[in-house]
């Protein structure tokens, strides 16, 4: 948001400032329908301007989609002023959340004097509302009092089962983001508190590791351990390398991992419909329910991983099979049709010329023909 943003926005309409101290409130609105945005937009914007009237006057902006902005510019700035503000956003979160079952994330910045404040005041509110999202804190505080909470760190299991869970999937740049996020809430910790983060973010890569019994070797191999590199970190840069390595090699692993499963999966699979092929009941959901697998995924893992559909591939090789029948056999075209799965030879006359363009009757005459100039 550019400086002066608010300053910029009213002065147009001839609205100028009752004084030159401010504030900045930003409300994250989660989970709620999209269709219920509007009015619950309206009805913060004129809670505000009610709630907030004794202290100052409200300036909303609603620009963003789940979010609404709001500079308070206050008549005084003393530690009763702030409580009251504080107190008077954590009346509005409950309300809204009783009233309209939404769930409104507050953040706030510090309080300053002056426009010129105006802009940080508005990241600080960002900030501040995402630490209080990522957190799961209950408190409202300004964004200077978040930032001397140094004695502790925040890593609420529920992050954690987001780290876990975008590894699992292979999703390292997402497990980076996650990991970024943590960081971020949890600036200006003192050298010890950073040190115990760091560990506890390690901590959930081990976590990771034996509860999907990986080797630690094969996936850190044999030289000094991350663990042992961590011991040896001083900066934060040092200790966010040594993470971001750890993660990286356990997506690697297991993205590896889960190749080496599917490429195992589809030997399997091709072994199983080729040796049955000539099965009348073949069919998708016989495979499926033989590797104990969903249909729609079975479906999906043909296309994906052996490269066709599985009506076409059991085709092709209903239609070789014939072929050498055909060749090699005097066996009558609807007997060939019995022996590789088809029902009567009127459903494999179709399917072969479709394949091959003309006839068995006429690729066995064409064979003989061949054979007898040979």
């Amino acid at each position: 948001m550019e400086n002066n943003y608010f300053f910029g926005k009213y002065e147009k309409n001839r609205i100028s400032f009752i004084s030159d101290l401010f504030c900045v409130v930003y409300f994250n609105l989660c989970k709620v329908d999209k269709n219920d945005l509007p009015i619950i937009k309206y009805a913060l914007t004129n809670t505000c301007e009610e709630v907030f009237e004794p202290m100052g006057k409200t300036f909303a902006d609603d620009s963003e989609a789940e979010a609404l902005t709001l500079l308070i510019n206050l008549k005084s700035i003393n530690t009763e002023v702030e409580n009251r503000v504080t107190s008077n956003l954590g009346f509005l979160r409950n309300f809204f959340r009783e009233q309209f079952d939404a769930t409104v994330i507050v953040g706030l910045s510090n309080f300053t004097q002056g426009t010129e404040g105006i802009s940080d005041c508005c990241k600080n509110a960002r900030n501040s509302a995402e630490y209080s999202k990522l957190t799961g804190v209950a408190d409202i505080l300004p964004y200077d009092r978040i930032q001397k909470k140094d004695n502790y760190y925040f890593y609420p299991l529920e992050t954690e089962d987001k780290l876990i869970h975008a590894v699992l999937n292979g999703d390292a740049a997402n497990a980076k983001l996650i990991i970024e996020k943590v960081v971020e809430a949890n600036t200006l910790l003192t050298n010890g508190m950073s040190k115990c983060l760091f560990f506890d973010i390690a901590a959930t890569a081990l976590k990771i590791i034996f509860g999907a019994s990986l080797d630690f070797e094969a996936v850190f191999g044999e030289g000094e351990t991350p663990l042992s590199m961590l011991d040896n970190c001083r900066e934060p840069k040092e200790f966010m390398g040594v993470i971001y390595y750890m993660f990286d090699k356990i997506c690697e692993h297991l993205a590896a991992d889960q190749r080496q499963k599917k490429e195992k999966l589809k030997k399997e699979i091709i072994d199983f419909v080729r040796n049955n092929f000539s099965n009348p009941n073949m069919s998708l959901a016989m495979v499926a329910d033989q590797f104990l697998m969903n249909y729609t995924y079975m479906s999906h893992f043909f296309k994906d991983f052996i490269g066709t559909n599985f009506i076409d591939y059991i085709s092709a090789l209903r239609i070789s099979k014939a072929k050498e029948l055909l060749r090699t056999t005097n066996m009558a075209i609807s007997d060939i049709a019995m022996a590789v799965g088809y029902a009567n030879a009127t459903v494999l006359i179709k399917i072969f010329k479709k394949i091959t363009n003309t006839t068995p009757g006429a690729y066995r005459k064409r064979v003989y023909i061949h054979r007898d100039l040979a």
